[in-house]
């Protein structure tokens, strides 16, 4: 299954990750994807790139976590 994934992420023209904040952090369904993927022995592969693939995240969150609010420094998904 890891290797059927990293063949989609190779194969494809570019890269979309829509990860949502759930539980102040990221889903563990994207974590699980992550791991699965980078632990795969075919990642990264190796060899010439006929092309470099466009990557783009996008966090989504409710509720209000800027400075001065109850939630401030609780974002643990857009900030380290």
């Amino acid at each position: 299954m890891a290797a059927a994934l990293v063949d989609e992420l190779v194969e494809a023209d570019a890269l979309l990750f829509a990860v949502p904040l759930y539980n102040f952090g990221v889903s563990q369904h994207f974590k699980t994807y992550v791991d699965l993927v980078t632990t795969d022995p075919g990642w990264p592969r190796v060899g010439p790139r006929p092309h470099r693939q466009a990557a783009v995240l996008v966090t989504v969150r409710g509720g209000a976590y800027r400075a001065g609010t109850p939630r401030e420094g609780w974002d643990h998904a857009t900030h380290g």
